[in-house]
């Protein structure tokens, strides 16, 4: 199917004006996909005080999904309603994380014939997989993310993590974080120090800085 024609649905659980790794990685990736051509959509948790609907760049944005931990059925059900209620303008799906939202669209796209892929975003304690084992849900959403396309995994240790699970190795695909070479590049002269360090992130654990130190 042409660039141009292909109508796909990103899912986030957060986006703009959150600007952390995974929403800042689906929002350039939008932004790509949409120079190429592709007619994208972003689908992102509802939050009081910001709009239902907006364009952001050029991309519609609907915060539609509505329930949390709790009310992990209403979650997924409000995840759903938006699928059917937008099926026409959907050709595929990609998720960005493994989560309550995930379950419903593979479960959508496998019922309509379309293609699905989810993103994890980390590992170990700030990783998916240990974020959904906390959700009364989590059999349930592991069982339907085995029926997706495919898994990016950013890491080797992703990719670990996702085996341990039980996921076919076939159908995960590693793929790590890019970097726009327009505007990260080597200096034209080597640095005064032989040795330097640069950190660029959250000081939280999970980043693995007690590592790097």
């Amino acid at each position: 199917m042409p660039a141009g024609s292909y109508k796909l649905l990103m899912i986030i659980g957060r986006f703009y004006p959150d600007t952390g790794g995974t929403e800042k990685a689906c929002q350039r990736t939008a932004q790509k996909l949409k120079e190429r051509g592709c007619d994208i959509t972003i689908l992102t948790e509802y939050r009081e005080g910001l709009p239902a609907y907006e364009m952001i760049d050029g991309i519609p944005v609907y915060r539609y999904i509505k329930g949390w931990h709790v009310f992990e059925a209403t979650y997924m059900l409000s995840v759903l309603s938006f699928l059917l209620q937008h099926r026409h303008r959907i050709n595929g799906i990609l998720c960005f994380g493994l989560y309550l939202f995930t379950a419903p669209a593979i479960l959508f796209c496998r019922c309509t014939g379309r293609r699905i892929f989810f993103r994890l975003g980390s590992a170990r304690e700030t990783g998916d997989i240990h974020r959904i084992a906390q959700l009364k849900q989590n059999r349930f959403i592991l069982w339907c993310a085995k029926k997706a396309h495919g898994a990016v995994a950013l890491t080797g240790e992703i990719e670990a993590e996702l085996a341990g699970k039980g996921f076919l190795q076939d159908k995960i695909v590693r793929i790590s974080n890019g970097v726009d070479t327009e505007k990260f590049f080597p200096p034209p002269e080597k640095p005064a120090s032989p040795f330097v360090i640069c950190y660029v992130g959250r000081l939280v654990a999970g980043k693995g800085l007690e590592t790097l130190i």
